[in-house]
């Protein structure tokens, strides 16, 4: 399976891409030592070696650069409570290509996934569940809130995102 980094990968002259990230396995990565780069001084990866299919990469972006332009309604107003760190100065992106998938909001220094599920999810539960086993294998929190809670009672939808971002474990 080819894989892609959390961060948009940089390739080397070797072929070899570089991006943050966690083993399958959910230990920390050690890039080679060709690129300079490891575990940091707190012993976080920094970087892993990457096979990286440039155009299944490219079709992932294209398709979450469109998700970006045509949100759901629910989607919409979750990014206006947490987009530019209005939510305790977390930073949120939406729609990110993580690995070979696209994450509805990402915030890199909680580690947090934040999936905002339509009706299309209650028939694919089986689906989601093999999808957050592996982002939580790559050490990731992942969150999933319906719909209709996020229109109903988007502040406890808030309240719950920042309770888990100050539960996981933040890079220094």
């Amino acid at each position: 399976m080819e894989s892609w980094g959390i961060l948009k990968p940089r390739v080397f002259r070797s072929g070899v891409c570089a991006a943050p990230s966690l083993s399958r396995e959910g230990r920390p990565c050690v890039a080679s030592a060709e690129q300079g780069r490891g575990e940091s001084s707190a012993g976080r990866p920094e970087a892993q070696a990457i096979k990286h299919d440039s155009a299944r990469y490219l079709t992932l972006r294209k398709l979450a650069r469109e998700m970006r332009r045509a949100p759901t309604p629910a989607e919409a107003e979750l990014w206006k409570r947490v987009r530019d760190g209005r939510l305790g100065g977390l930073h949120f992106e939406r729609q990110l290509v993580v690995e070979e998938f696209i994450v509805d909001f990402y915030c890199r220094t909680a580690r947090l996934v934040v999936e905002v599920d339509g009706e299309i999810h209650e028939s694919q539960t089986g689906r989601d569940a093999e999808r957050d086993a592996f982002l939580t294998a790559l050490g990731l929190r992942v969150l999933r809130f319906p719909n209709a809670l996020v229109l109903k009672d988007i502040y406890a939808v808030l309240h719950e995102i920042r309770l888990a971002a100050e539960d996981s474990p933040r890079q220094r």
